[in-house]
């Protein structure tokens, strides 16, 4: 009993004890749960703490750019400064400029001036000398006159009959005929001194005429020492205004405007002295005129009489009888009449018996097999491109005449002339379905034309698969955006996708001058002003200029075609505008190295410079056939021009561009060779495509084969297929 009361006590105690365990076990767990919770705080704190360092190490790093960047705007406060100063010298310099024009205007009214004082010299010397031979002719008549009378006196005396019957008061009789000729010698007499007196009147006219400008020479001669003592006051501050900004500025060119100033000092003060003794530089008057050659007044009437000589020969072949009709019908046209056969085969074309279907029939045929272009030409069947491929439409050979009507009955009526003048006419022809871009030509004598088909649904960036990157690009203000490629690349396309996204999401005036117009956009939240060459703008150049006016902020160029559009082009976007437009180079490089051969030898460091700063992209491009035989897909390379490229350029550095466009990836860049690798990697087209058309088979990285599809070459289609369709 003992043992089992003593086991029961122990057993008490050890419950106690277990008890006891318990209580300090779940005192130990709250224990742990809060080291735990204190751990986490501890790591939460740890934490926010490596946060703040981080964010005091930002911070300082940050602390340093800022004052880098301090340092450099305090030195670019500096180069202000001293442009400043130097912006203040030019405007002296202009302000110069401007006085040493109006200077030189005075001198020039004074030159005027001594002329039309010459000219009162001569006149006067010219009505003295009228004077002298008017007072000759007087003494001379005077002479004969009395000479005259004398003879008459003479024959009267002879002539009187002696009567010695007759008293002396009675008068003696005068014949008729000395009469007569007294008479007659007293009304010349009149009419001299009538005409005489006129002569007088006249002089004392021209003589009053020649006070009064003198005495206007007087007024102005006055007025211009007036002026001219204005002039040298404000000159004298001028020149002090001129070196003290030279001196404050130290700017090299400050001898060379000294030099000027001295010149133009030096002048002054002649000028001044020439006023001041009425002396003008006789060599600044204007000679008299020579008088005419003999020999050329020879050749004069020798010209008008052989004028004269030919009137009479045309009058004498018009008056001639008109040749029998019968003869003239079988001899060739003349020239005139062969003009207005070619005229009117041109404005009313008509075809021969037996064609069987129109040009829009022909169109059709292209709508409906999606080919991109269409072929007329003088000796062949009408002919499309489809998928890169040339496939006749038919096998009927089109004549001369068939040609020239099927495709003058695309040109609209007033352009017709225009071919035959300029021999080629690009223009837009639409039907329901579709639009075309048409250039019609002159081969060997015959009209031939080709049409390019344009899409009425304008394609998005996405739908044509070009690089996304073309959307940030899109998004630019400013800048000089480039798309290139051959004849038939898809630029067009391009660059109006680009358009076409501005539109839909940006709000600018775009400015689209193109040769045709292609793609119509209709106004989203854009406005879209569109210029066609030909109807609404004479040339690229001319609309350019024009566009400046227009408060653009897009302008899209078709085509740059000559050094005057791309320097202006490169103006435009210099000065703020977003420029965008094509050039037929293969790819980014030569393009650059192509901007560059365009500008004239002298200006080509300017404009490399300029073509640095306003070049922001070049797109280039190829069109792939797809593996699945479904049309063409674009491979592009894209340069973006960042600080590294822009130095390059400015440099000529051209060929050390290509490894930057490989590394550039991140920034958006890409290679052919790149685009081409991911194309075939999709399987959107073959293995055989990416070797025929990389630049670079180092930089080919083919994952897979790429999908081979059905590729059915365009030729399977057959053309009897096309030509049923119509």
């Amino acid at each position: 009993m003992d043992n089992i009361g003593v086991l029961e006590e122990r057993l008490n105690e050890l419950g106690s004890k277990i008890s006891t365990a318990i209580i300090e076990t779940k005192e130990l767990e709250s224990k742990v749960k809060s080291a735990e919770n204190a751990s986490r705080k501890m790591e939460e704190i740890s934490a926010v703490i490596t946060a703040k360092l981080d964010d005091m190490s930002i911070l300082y790093n940050q602390s340093d750019v800022c004052t880098q960047r301090l340092e450099k705007v305090e030195v670019k406060l500096q180069q202000a400064t001293f442009l400043s100063k130097i912006d203040d010298l030019k405007v002296l310099v202009e302000a110069t400029n401007k006085k040493v024009d109006t200077l030189m205007g005075v001198k020039r009214e004074i030159d005027t001036l001594y002329e039309t004082i010459s000219g009162f010299t001569e006149e006067m010397g010219d009505i003295r000398d009228n004077i002298s031979s008017v007072s000759e002719d007087l003494s001379s008549f005077e002479k004969k006159a009395d000479s005259k009378i004398n003879s008459i006196a003479e024959s009267v005396k002879q002539a009187s009959p002696v009567s010695t019957g007759a008293s002396e008061g009675t008068a003696t009789e005068v014949s008729p005929e000395i009469a007569g000729n007294i008479k007659e010698l007293e009304s010349k007499l009149s009419s001299f001194t009538s005409a005489f007196d006129e002569i007088k009147k006249e002089l004392g006219v021209k003589f009053k005429n020649i006070d009064e400008k003198a005495v206007a020479r007087d007024i102005v001669i006055k007025s211009f020492q007036k002026s001219l003592e204005t002039f040298k006051t404000e000159f004298v501050s001028l020149k002090q205004e001129v070196s003290n900004g030279a001196s404050s500025s130290g700017a090299p060119n400050v001898v060379d405007n000294s030099e000027k100033i001295a010149g133009i000092e030096s002048k002054l003060a002649d000028l001044t002295t020439k006023l001041e003794k009425g002396e003008f530089a006789s060599s600044t008057a204007p000679a008299s005129p020579a008088p005419i050659p003999d020999e050329i007044n020879s050749k004069i009437n020798n010209f008008e009489k052989n004028i004269a000589d030919l009137s009479s020969k045309i009058s004498v072949l018009e008056s001639r009888p008109q040749a029998n009709p019968q003869v003239v019908a079988t001899q060739p046209s003349s020239s005139a009449d062969y003009d207005a056969e070619l005229i009117e085969s041109f404005e009313n074309p008509k075809s021969e018996p037996g064609l069987g279907f129109q040009l829009n029939d022909l169109l059709q045929v292209m709508i409906k097999h999606q080919a991109s272009d269409l072929h007329l030409k003088d000796g062949a069947p009408p002919t499309v491109r489809l998928e890169g491929e040339l496939i006749p439409i038919g096998s009927e050979i089109l004549s001369d005449v068939n040609c020239k009507y099927l495709v003058m009955s695309g040109v609209p009526k007033h352009l017709r002339r225009k071919i035959i003048k300029d021999k080629e006419l690009d223009f837009a022809y639409s039907i329901p379905e579709a639009r075309f871009r048409v250039h019609v030509f002159m081969q060997k004598g015959t009209v031939s034309a080709s049409y390019r088909m344009i899409k009425t649904v304008i394609p998005s960036i996405e739908t044509l698969h070009l690089p996304t990157s073309l959307k940030n690009l899109s998004n630019l203000n400013s800048g000089l955006i480039l798309v290139t490629g051959s004849a038939g690349a898809g630029k067009t396309v391009t660059l109006t996708s680009m358009i076409d996204y501005m539109n839909t999401n940006r709000k600018l005036h775009i400015v689209t001058i193109e040769d045709p117009i292609e793609y119509i956009h209709t106004d989203k939240l854009s406005l879209v002003t569109q210029r066609e060459i030909g109807n609404d703008t004479l040339s690229y150049l001319s609309a350019i200029k024009s566009s400046l006016r227009e408060d653009p902020n897009v302008i899209m160029i078709g085509e740059l075609t000559d050094a005057e559009t791309l320097m202006t082009a490169m103006t435009a976007a210099e000065n703020g505008h977003l420029v965008l437009s094509s050039l037929y180079t293969p790819n980014a490089i030569q393009t650059i190295t192509r901007l560059i051969d365009m500008i004239p030898e002298e200006r080509k460091n300017q404009y490399r410079s300029m073509l640095s700063s306003t070049l922001k992209a070049v797109i280039s491009q190829k069109l792939i056939p797809r593996a699945d035989g479904d049309g063409r897909i674009p491979a592009c390379e894209v340069l973006i021009v960042n600080q590294a490229i822009s130095k390059l350029i400015s440099a000529g550095k051209f060929d050390d561009i290509y490894p930057l466009i490989v590394e550039g990836k991140g920034e958006g860049m890409m290679t052919f060779s790149q685009s081409l690798n991911e194309l075939c990697d999709s399987g959107i087209i073959s293995k055989d495509e990416l070797y025929l058309h990389t630049e670079n088979s180092e930089e080919v990285t083919v994952v897979q084969e790429g999908g081979e599809g059905n590729n059915a070459p365009a030729s399977a289609i057959q053309d009897d297929v096309m030509m049923s369709w119509l």
